[in-house]
């Protein structure tokens, strides 16, 4: 019980008020196990071998489907050597992997290295590391996969695009992931990209978009806010220009072969209620990692999410097209239904995306889980997480 007040009031509180807050809403939520899904026409799918080819088909299209994009030319590359892992690189990719994860496929978690201790994190994994990147291939053993389903939490649950799939991998091959995505980081580091960047979070990322509307309130200038959200962003993104990419900012080939390896080949099968799916190509798409571009104009980025700040209606208009065309150049699609924006003028109206397809004005749109609107009391937005934070401190069933 002390242990549990102390962490309440200490540095990392709040945070841990947050999660348990997060928590025991999900405890409250209805859908726990969904064991029929429908099919792309519709069709509803109840027995356990039709809901495995519906997740199997599902997951076939999203992870090999690609949108129409402009063949870019091919960025020059940069030839140069990979510095090898040193052993203290691979101890802090060790400590940064979290614990108690699911340890497929290979069945070999992180805690097996940290139990191995020096011998085994200097003398065996320190090395193989160090051979498989100056080899440029990784085990095949790291190219199975599992993908778990989970349900968004909103729309139909029976809908497969509902779900999220949750990518289970090995371990080891995190931990060789971390030691490529650190070197990555020093080589394109980018001032306004908040998501999965070192020290940076959306606390950031909403501490900032407060500030924005704070200071046009105290200068009397309206102010215009645009909530982007980018269709399958990491399932539909071509390979190809993520190698283009990393060659336009310099990264040496060597590091973009070893990228380029771990893609390479892979595959997944679906977990579900009813079983384990045959296994599918993944040949489009990439897991989770750092945005790679810089955010033009006045721009907040979070991994995919963009945000965007305007002075006027036809601003914000043209900025949003203009994201929209250079996104659709890389192949991504911007979601004009989910895309909304906020204003601190009253009489401000739907602005148009390329297609004249309507983006609609909201006077509240929830931003990582902060409520963002413009206009009087902008500040005062976060009054649903603080009553969720209320809730676990009022909480009977706590100690």
């Amino acid at each position: 019980m002390n242990a549990l007040h102390e962490k309440l009031d200490g540095k990392e509180g709040e945070k841990f008020a947050i999660r348990l807050a997060k928590a025991r809403h999900r405890a409250s939520l209805d859908i726990r196990v969904v064991k029929t899904v429908k099919s792309a026409d519709g069709r509803v799918l109840r027995k356990p071998v039709e809901v495995r080819e519906g997740w199997e088909e599902y997951f076939k299209e999203l992870l090999n489907k690609e949108f129409p994009r402009w063949e870019a030319g091919e960025e020059q590359p940069t030839e140069g050597p990979i510095t090898p892992w040193m052993q203290e690189e691979v101890r802090k990719a060790i400590g940064k992997t979290k614990l108690g994860k699911a340890a497929e496929p290979d069945g070999v978690p992180v805690e097996a290295w940290k139990v191995l201790g020096n011998l085994g994190i200097n003398w065996w994994l320190t090395q193989f590391l160090k051979r498989i990147t100056k080899e440029g291939k990784m085990p095949d053993e790291w190219r199975n996969s599992t993908i778990v389903p989970v349900f968004k939490q909103k729309g139909d649950a029976s809908e497969c695009s509902n779900y999220r799939g949750i990518k289970l991998i090995s371990h080891t091959m995190k931990i060789y992931k971390r030691l490529v995505d650190s070197t990555l980081r020093e080589m394109v580091p980018s001032h306004v990209q908040y998501g999965f960047m070192p020290e940076r979070s959306t606390t950031g990322a909403i501490f900032i978009t407060r500030q924005v509307m704070e200071k046009y309130r105290e200068k009397r200038r309206p102010c215009y806010l645009a909530f982007l959200d980018v269709e399958k962003a990491y399932d539909r993104l071509a390979r190809a220009v993520i190698r283009n990419a990393l060659r336009g900012r310099g990264a040496p080939e060597r590091l973009i072969t070893v990228i380029r390896d771990m893609y390479e080949g892979s595959k997944a099968a679906i977990r579900t209620p009813h079983g384990v799916t045959r296994k599918v190509d993944i040949t489009v798409g990439y897991t989770k990692v750092n945005q790679l571009e810089e955010g033009p104009l006045r721009t907040i980025l979070y991994a995919d999410d963009i945000a965007l700040v305007a002075d006027n209606q036809e601003q914000l208009e043209e900025k949003v097209q203009l994201w929209q065309r250079a996104l659709a150049d890389d192949g991504l699609r911007l979601n004009v239904k989910k895309t909304k924006f906020i204003s601190s003028e009253q009489c401000a109206g739907s602005i148009l995306d390329c297609q004249a397809e309507t983006i609609k004005k909201v006077e509240e749109f929830r931003y990582f889980g902060s409520d963002r609107k413009c206009g009087p009391g902008c500040q005062g937005t976060d009054k649903r997480s603080l009553a969720q934070v209320e809730g676990v401190h009022r909480d009977p069933l706590l100690p």
